[in-house]
């Protein structure tokens, strides 16, 4: 209760969100109150620098920590991960943070790193391709790398591609795109029967294209990420709006 009306306060946000978000964190697993609201805490930075839900940021870190656990280096290092992905691609925080727990267990079982995850989708929203597209395309072209068909390894055998999951984690999600896109010479026939699903072949051929260059320009964009979040909040704070929030969250 004490920490909800404090939270609230101190981010312009009603002590009824904060109370909504820190049941869901508690549901997540993370029953140590400390910790619960260390991570309501950057959840409310999220939430205030990228204009979203509080509710859904939290939703989103909690199922992006229990996905990828230590590989991860702190919640506050997600959240600057999904700002810079809001960032770099056409999509917002509230898009990233709905969905986003649809594809992280099956990318970190695949051994797709989470910047790595996050630059993908952003990439594919530059090809105008919607968010939540975008997160079912990446869920699908992992889908087919990790379980190919036998047309599927028949052909990458042939290009000399490993197409399965060991070659997906030795070379990484974007190298490894790089290689299919070399190895079949951007044939979209060749790409369509690797993918094999419809859901994966659009993106599938859109990493081919520009989506692969522009995934690797917001690669490079993820390696100055640090601070992002709280960069983007204090701007936020200096606003009259949020002086307004403050005072209304207080009363």
């Amino acid at each position: 209760r004490d920490e909800s009306i404090r939270l609230g306060e101190q981010y312009g946000k009603m002590p009824t969100e904060q109370a909504k978000a820190f049941y869901q964190i508690i549901s997540s697993g993370v029953t140590d109150a400390t910790k619960a609201t260390e991570l309501l805490d950057e959840a409310n930075k999220l939430s205030v620098g990228g204009m979203a839900d509080l509710f859904q940021t939290a939703d989103a870190l909690t199922s992006i920590l229990a996905a990828y656990g230590d590989k991860v280096k702190s919640v506050s290092d997600v959240s600057d991960i999904l700002f810079t992905g809001t960032l770099a691609g056409k999509t917002t925080i509230d898009e990233l943070a709905g969905s986003i727990g649809r594809v992280s267990p099956l990318a970190e079982n695949a051994g797709v790193s989470f910047d790595e995850l996050v630059a993908s989708i952003s990439a594919l929203t530059l090809s105008g391709i919607s968010t939540q597209e975008s997160i079912t395309g990446v869920r699908a072209i992992l889908s087919s790398i990790i379980k190919p068909s036998k047309e599927s390894s028949d052909l990458a055998r042939q290009l000399g591609i490993e197409f399965n999951a060991a070659g997906l984690q030795a070379k990484g999600f974007g190298e490894f795109m790089r290689d299919v896109t070399a190895r079949t010479g951007g044939s979209s026939e060749a790409i369509s029967l690797l993918f094999g699903g419809v859901e994966a072949i659009v993106p599938a051929l859109a990493f081919a294209g520009n989506a692969g260059k522009q995934f690797a320009d917001i690669m490079g964009q993820m390696e100055t990420r640090a601070g992002s979040t709280q960069t983007a909040f204090e701007k936020m704070a200096a606003s009259p709006g949020f002086k307004i929030d403050q005072l209304m969250a207080q009363i």
